[in-house]
This record gives structure tokens, C-alpha cells and sequence, in this order.
């Protein structure tokens, strides 16, 4: 295995944890997941959609990793969506750079893993 492989499935890891933990936070109800929503102006069954649509994305991307590579692609796509939303309503909200960072780098990641993988199909 190379080494760009070693580093791409480490990426990959590390978006999936980052959705698994993202998502369950916002199905889990945590206080400040539903405030957030509220702020946004957002409904509380989009914050349940959205945590539902990155729990998938973080199972996929580890199908992707033992079952079928090419599920790594739609994990990738499901988060280069999901971010892309995100990024979207910071800066609606005039959010700080800090707050929006987290949101572009999880979408510039997911990026380069769904290029890879769309590459490889």
C-alpha cells in the first residue's frame, strides 16, 4: 500500500468519525445542537435529516473501507453535500471564520476523497 493510500483510508477514518460523532450528537438531541438549529432558523426535524444523513455518510464511508471501495465514493458525496450546506448557512449567518473552518475543511476533505474514488470507478 502506498503511502497516498495509507493517508487517503486515514482521511477517510477521520471524516467517518467525524460524521458518526456529528451525526448522533444532532439525533441524540444534544442542547446545543438543537439551539444551533433553532439559530439557523432551522426545524428540528431538519436537524434529525441532517444528523440521519451524516450517521449514513460516516457508515458508508467505512463500508467503503472493508466492504466496497467504490461506497467510499457515495460516503464522500453525502458529506461533500452535507458540508456544503453547512458552509451555506455560516456564512448566511455571518458566522466567524472559526465557526465556518470546521465546515470547509470536512468539505475539502471529502472532496479529495470523492475525486480519488472517481478516479478509480
Amino acid at each position: 500500500m502506498s503511502l497516498f493510500s495509507t493517508a487517503l483510508h486515514g482521511v477517510e477514518v477521520l471524516l467517518a468519525l467525524g460524521m458518526l460523532g456529528a451525526g448522533g450528537s444532532k439525533i441524540g438531541g444534544v442542547e446545543s445542537q438543537v439551539t444551533e438549529f433553532q439559530r439557523y432558523g432551522y426545524p428540528q426535524w431538519f436537524r434529525l435529516a441532517t444528523g440521519s444523513i451524516e450517521l449514513l455518510a460516516g457508515v458508508v464511508l467505512v463500508a467503503g473501507l472493508f466492504v466496497q471501495p467504490v461506497l467510499a465514493l457515495g460516503g464522500s458525496l453525502l458529506i461533500v453535500a452535507t458540508m456544503a450546506g453547512a458552509v451555506v448557512t455560516h456564512v448566511r449567518m455571518e458566522d466567524s471564520a472559526a465557526d465556518i473552518a470546521p465546515s470547509v475543511i470536512l468539505l475539502a476533505l471529502a472532496l479529495i476523497v470523492s475525486v480519488y474514488h472517481m478516479g478509480t470507478l
